[in-house]
């Protein structure tokens, strides 16, 4: 039941305790970064500035509508907000059609993403992918990675009354995930897909009326507790990788060092009596290594 403003107080919406409409004192906007190079300034411009159609062109599928209510509510809500969207869709291989049960739902990605294993498993060889020129951010904070290649594979929702078929291209990597898959925003954007964080569940146009996709808390409690356990021990191999490298730096130098005050000491190294702590990782000043006395700390 709504409410109105009579004077005697802020109005309430819906009924809602707290729902009080709040005037914008200031507004502050975020900038971001554009390509600089001739081509995509050229191909963004065009878009901004198309000339609208006298006739509207539609997507495929927007005829159907898609709604939520309190219909879709699941039994059982822990946490809403607090769960990845894990779907199982079937993924169409060259000789194989699989159904991958921890597929991810990313709706912040702007690719998909396909694992090694997942093509290993499709039957798909590395010869088949198409060079790709994408660069992404991989599971260690910080660190780059390059795609084997990109390839495109049908991907399939639903049951065989109502189901849809689309073709997606796939930028395949080769890390450890406990994901088969990921599905970004290409994807949603295809099938034209419509989710919801609270209710974990997705939806979608198809012939036969609108595919319904229900995530699995375990199945997302489960990936999210590998992933993390995964991502921790990757950063702690980087970690022990830069200090092993510390440590042969300073080696090095004070083999140097030997060899020009007593060339008759040949290549023994001697560890000095003085040393001195440089710390080797800016966010955690715990960690550091321990070098000679006289050596830079680079």
């Amino acid at each position: 039941m709504g409410g109105s403003d009579n004077g005697d107080g802020p109005s309430r919406q819906g009924g809602y305790p707290g729902n009080d409409y709040k005037e914008a004192h200031q507004s502050y906007v975020v900038f971001v970064t554009e390509p600089t190079d001739k081509k995509s300034q050229l191909r963004r411009a065009k878009e901004v500035n198309a000339v609208i159609p006298a006739v509207p062109k539609y997507l495929n599928w927007s005829e159907q509508e898609i709604t939520w209510s309190r219909a879709d509510n699941p039994r059982i809500m822990p946490s809403p907000g607090n769960y990845a969207l894990v779907v199982d869709p079937t993924l169409v291989g060259p000789k194989l059609n699989v159904k991958f049960s921890r597929v991810l739902v990313d709706n912040g990605s702007a690719i998909n993403i396909m694992y090694r294993d997942t093509m290993v498993k499709l039957g798909i060889s590395p010869n088949q992918l198409q060079q790709s020129s994408c660069t992404f951010h991989g599971i260690v904070p910080g660190v780059s990675c390059s795609p084997m290649g990109k390839i495109w594979v049908d991907v399939l929702f639903g049951t065989r009354d109502n189901h849809r078929l689309e073709s997606l291209e796939f930028e395949v990597v080769d890390l450890e995930s406990p994901y088969h898959a990921l599905l970004g925003r290409p994807a949603l954007a295809k099938f034209m897909i419509s989710t919801h964080v609270a209710y974990l569940k997705m939806k979608m146009p198809g012939p036969n009326g609108v595919i319904t996709v229900a995530g699995d808390y375990k199945k997302a409690i489960q990936c999210a507790t590998v992933g993390s356990n995964l991502a921790e021990s990757l950063v702690i191999q980087a970690e022990k990788s830069k200090m092993h490298e510390v440590v042969a730096m300073a080696k090095s130098a004070q083999l140097g060092v030997l060899a020009m005050t007593n060339p008759d000491a040949g290549a023994t190294f001697e560890v000095p009596k003085e040393t001195k702590k440089i710390p080797i990782d800016p966010e955690n000043p715990e960690r550091m290594a321990i070098i000679g006395a006289g050596l830079g700390e680079k």
